[in-house]
């Protein structure tokens, strides 16, 4: 059962990632935020063989800067691409596991 709303309405906001570019003296940085995802054991692993075959190939690359790459990719494609994507998807047991007592 797949547990993703459903919205008919095609019109995603294009979201387009700057280019890197050399900030000036005294321009403001970007603010760098930190958060946390849950996935599969499988895509994890994937993750970890894209950064093999990256190394191979004589990339150095980190997780990070492949789920930036995705980003990129998720925000050039339209909205029914984008929804067959996530119906793909099998759904994930979201939130934090419950305290101990």
């Amino acid at each position: 059962m797949n547990t993703r709303a459903k919205k008919t309405d095609s019109a995603i906001p294009a979201v387009k990632a700057e280019p890197l570019t050399q900030p000036r003296k005294g321009a403001k940085q970007p603010k760098l935020v930190r958060d946390h995802c849950e996935m599969l054991d499988t895509e994890y692993a994937a993750l970890a063989e894209i950064k093999k075959a990256c190394r191979e190939a004589g990339i150095e690359v980190k997780k990070n800067d492949l789920l930036r790459v995705a980003l990129a990719q998720v925000g050039d494609m339209d909205a029914p691409g984008l929804k067959q994507a996530l119906d793909a998807l099998p759904p994930l047991k979201g939130g934090r596991p419950g305290k101990d007592k």
